[in-house]
């Protein structure tokens, strides 16, 4: 028995919301059947008609598993790479003949993106097609796309029960839109690195980034004060974590404070700060968010704090 694979996602333009990989395990002699069925690329149906396929699907195919990355990793890592990690750990669990990839990245990058996948595989013998549009030209990879669509919608009715009607979670959506704006109060479902999310991130001014050793905070921080330089903002940062000093020098990165732990009380002497203290406009660090100057407790002016934690996946 031939046994074939179709990987597709959805949620992949949203910046709200997971990510949803699919991989549908089917019978190379029954794949005709998904297309008697009526199954396309998911972006062909309504709503209505995804779920009413879901079922029939099930029927058909062999198998299938969905595969979720949260925001929270999809700000921390390359989200081409989390896929080729979704995709070869669809195939290692599935073992299938034949893997078809919608891939996300043109056809002259298809055999690249398929390259990376057979490196995390265990199974060398799989033969891996990869195109742009495949749930549109392959009936199991529209197959796929359904699955994964109907899984997202339903988490995002889930996160409108929480969080409220923010709509489809696409930037092009007002009701998204409008949400984003006070989005630091909800920010364990936005992505903040998307566009959208990061305009609105670096028009607030100030921020202050505080989190866990090894997530990412300094790494996050330039990222914003390149985009805040991008728009031509005065951008500073101050790093409050022990020996930390790499964001970089005035007008390029911003700057960085070293301290130890038993220093937080002594900053408030250091000029460096007090030079600082009209201009910051990011601070990351984990150390403390407020410093004591003159016998006046100054907190930073902080309209917005992140606070980044550890992801497992």
């Amino acid at each position: 028995m031939s046994l074939v694979l179709g990987i597709d996602e959805a949620g992949r333009g949203p910046v709200i919301g997971p990510l949803v990989i699919c991989g549908a395990l089917c019978d190379e002699r029954e794949v005709n059947q998904l297309k008697d069925i009526g199954v396309k690329d998911s972006k062909c149906l309504t709503k209505l008609q995804r779920e009413s396929l879901v079922p029939r699907i099930k029927s058909i195919i062999k198998d299938f598993a969905i595969i979720q990355i949260p925001p929270a990793m999809l700000d921390r890592e390359n989200i081409n790479s989390l896929e080729i990690q979704a995709a070869a750990e669809l195939i290692n669990k599935f073992s299938p003949t034949t893997v078809i990839i919608d891939t996300p990245v043109q056809s002259k990058g298809s055999l690249l993106y398929c390259n990376r996948i057979r490196e995390l595989i265990h199974h060398t013998n799989v033969h891996i097609i990869g195109e742009p549009h495949a749930d549109t030209n392959y009936t199991i990879c529209g197959a796929a796309s359904i699955l994964a669509k109907v899984v997202r919608d339903k988490e995002i009715e889930e996160l409108h029960k929480k969080y409220g009607d923010f709509g489809s979670g696409y930037p092009a959506d007002p009701k998204t839109a409008q949400f984003i704006k006070e989005w630091n109060k909800f920010a364990e479902i936005v992505r903040r690195k998307w566009d959208t999310c990061r305009d609105v991130i670096v028009a607030h001014g100030r921020v202050i980034v505080i989190g866990e050793m090894g997530t990412g905070k300094t790494e996050f921080c330039k990222w914003l004060v390149n985009a805040g330089l991008e728009k031509g903002y005065k951008v500073g940062v101050i790093d409050l974590d022990i020996s930390q000093s790499n964001i970089g020098p005035p007008g390029s990165l911003g700057f960085g404070v070293t301290i130890n732990p038993n220093s937080i009380v002594l900053l408030e002497h250091q000029a460096e700060l007090t030079a600082l203290v009209p201009h910051i406009n990011l601070c990351a660090g984990e150390q403390t968010k407020w410093c004591n100057h003159q016998n006046k407790v100054w907190r930073f002016p902080v309209e917005v704090k992140l606070h980044l934690q550890k992801q497992t996946k």
